[in-house]
């Protein structure tokens, strides 16, 4: 990256998709469910990093998207 520190590099990229995602936190969030699934599925995520395994990280990234969308899907279409 010529010289500029990873976390330069990264921090705003997180900083974006953590704001972006800001009005669904609450809502999937509220079931202790997916913030379980969540957190296994973030601490997988870190293992994988950790070892360098691509296509396991990728794997959980793409399930993780899929349930939180699924979950999402769900929770927005019960009727009030």
């Amino acid at each position: 990256m010529g010289g500029v520190a990873p976390s330069a590099v990264w921090t705003p990229i997180l900083r974006q998709l953590w704001d972006a995602a800001d009005p669904y936190r609450a809502v999937y969030h509220g079931e202790e469910a997916s913030r379980h699934t969540a957190q296994k599925q973030h601490a997988a995520l870190l293992r994988a990093a950790k070892h360098r395994d691509t296509e396991r990280a990728v794997k959980i990234l793409r399930d993780h998207r899929q349930q939180t969308i699924d979950r999402l899907r769900g929770a927005l279409d019960k009727k009030p």
